[in-house]
């Protein structure tokens, strides 16, 4: 005989997959009308490049560490094996891992003895920070990993109160998050932030011995092992360059500051801490955690991109519905916390919901320029959504070993400096020099038909004004001969354009 708990269970659970099929299929339909965002179009061409032998970090060279190829295998095999568009692949592929998350978060919170608006509302925000918060961002690296990793937070912030939830299950939990923590270093920030508050608020010594987080060390090391032994050129090519010229990337220091999300975050924590009307259970406090790795996160990259804060805004819109379904009667007797939450919901969703669907920034622009029949392009930029997804959705070849030119900016304005003369500058000059060689390299060996040059006085991430990329590959000899072969086809915005003529 089935007790009326039971039912209602029945009923929620199925109320619940009702929900994710439908906006399983209005995302299936949504997202795959616009435009893919430019990291994730890069990891397609690049993932592509690599399963045709391309070596990573020689004939690749990426900043970001080797797992973000890996995830991009399947997506890109089953365009190869079906013979349809990269891209939709990719959309199919992220809403595909959406759907587990979810499912699994579902188990997840179905088997925690909490109660019915708090099951309903967790969901919910999952299905929103699945589905909906990464409009503009569908497909990043912040979003993989929010989607890989949710099982395994709800999992720590829901506690001891998670029945039915083994010992296998929780390591599996945790292997799941690895390889979205994985994606980038500064994730592993979100679990440390979340280990940390179990050992220093609940007194939680058992965090040393949780299998999850067991599972996520382990994954972590020999992860690390794969990097030496599989991918040696990254340790020793990529993360030295990087170390001397990747920190003239990003924006200005108000720019990454001043965002409503660490503004909310400071209030809320600081609320909810002073407060004396017991908002800060477990859960809370564990979700409050993730908030805080996700915001150390974004504030060590420091390079102030919408993407990299997209995390916190997961978690702040996670804490604030959940001190809602969780506390609603004491929210509903404190003003100041009911019109706070909302306010703070509004800082973590708002600024991503106004930001719409990504677009295509040179498609429109470029596209003309490029002859059906031959569409070998190079684009020289020091900006990624210069050339994806323009490339993708022209279905082009990319013939740069870069996604941009990452390596200039750091190295040319250290050449400018004042402070660089007397040979103090070796190691930046040895860089430039490398930049220009690779670059000429790739144009001989894979002749572009068409070459878009950034001709704006100030370029994105120089400091100094009037650098010009065809006088500095001028400085090699043998961009003579190179540069007779291109005449100048006119101008799409600020980008000269080249075609080959030779």
């Amino acid at each position: 005989m089935i007790s009326f708990g039971q039912k209602k269970a029945g009923s929620d659970i199925k109320s619940a997959l009702i929900l994710l099929v439908g906006i399983s299929v209005a995302s299936s339909l949504f997202y795959p009308q616009f435009s893919l965002n430019h990291d994730a179009s890069w990891y397609l061409v690049s993932t592509d490049m690599f399963l045709d032998g391309a070596e990573l970090y020689r004939d690749i060279m990426e900043i970001n560490p080797p797992l973000s190829f890996y995830l991009t295998v399947p997506p890109v095999t089953v365009a190869r094996w079906f013979g349809i568009d990269p891209t939709l692949s990719y959309f199919l592929y992220c809403i595909s891992i959406g759907i587990c998350s979810s499912l699994w978060s579902l188990r997840v919170v179905s088997n925690a003895a909490i109660s019915t608006w708090q099951r309903r509302g967790l969901f919910i925000s999952v299905l929103i920070v699945n589905f909906v918060l990464p409009i503009s961002e569908f497909g990043q690296r912040e979003h993989l990993m929010l989607m890989l990793a949710m099982p395994f937070v709800i999992n720590q912030m829901l506690g001891r109160v998670c029945r039915k939830i083994g010992v296998f299950e929780r390591i599996a939990l945790g292997l799941a998050a690895s390889f979205g923590f994985l994606l980038k270093p500064y994730f592993l920030l979100i679990p440390a932030c979340i280990g940390l508050a179990r050992l220093c608020v609940q007194r939680d010594l058992s965090v040393f011995r949780s299998p999850g987080f067991l599972s996520i060390a382990i994954t972590t090391i020999a992860y690390l092992l794969f990097i030496f032994l599989a991918h040696p050129g990254y340790v020793e090519r990529v993360v030295p360059l990087g170390l001397q010229v990747y920190d003239s990337y990003g924006r200005a220091p108000a720019g990454v500051l001043i965002r409503l999300e660490l503004a909310a975050l400071v209030v809320m924590i600081s609320f909810i801490l002073l407060s004396r009307r017991g908002y800060s259970d477990n859960s809370t406090i564990l979700l409050l955690a993730a908030s805080v790795g996700a915001a150390a996160s974004y504030l060590i990259q420091f390079k102030g991109w919408n993407y990299q804060i997209l995390p916190l805004s997961a978690f702040i819109v996670m804490t604030a519905a959940w001190i809602l379904v969780t506390h609603h009667d004491l929210v509903r007797q404190n003003a100041k916390m009911a019109v706070l939450l909302p306010i703070t919901i509004c800082a973590g969703l708002g600024p991503q919901l106004a930001r719409g669907p990504y677009q295509a920034a040179t498609t429109m622009a470029f596209k003309p320029f490029v002859d059906g029949k031959e569409k070998s392009i190079l684009v020289l930029s020091t900006n990624v959504w210069a050339s994806f997804p323009f490339i993708n959705e022209i279905n082009g070849t990319w013939t740069s070993r870069y996604p941009a030119q990452w390596l200039l900016p750091g190295a040319i304005d250290r050449l400018a400096s004042k402070g660089c003369g007397d040979g103090r500058c070796a190691k930046a000059q040895s860089i430039a020099s490398f930049a220009r060689s690779s670059i000429i390299d790739d144009i001989d060996q894979f002749e572009p038909k068409v070459i878009f040059v950034d001709e704006r006085a100030h370029k994105s991430y120089f400091a100094s004004q009037g650098f010009d990329y065809l006088d500095f590959l001028s400085e090699d000899p043998r961009f003579a001969d190179i540069r007779s072969c291109y005449t100048r086809a006119g101008n799409a915005g600020n980008y000269g354009v080249y075609r080959k003529a030779c």
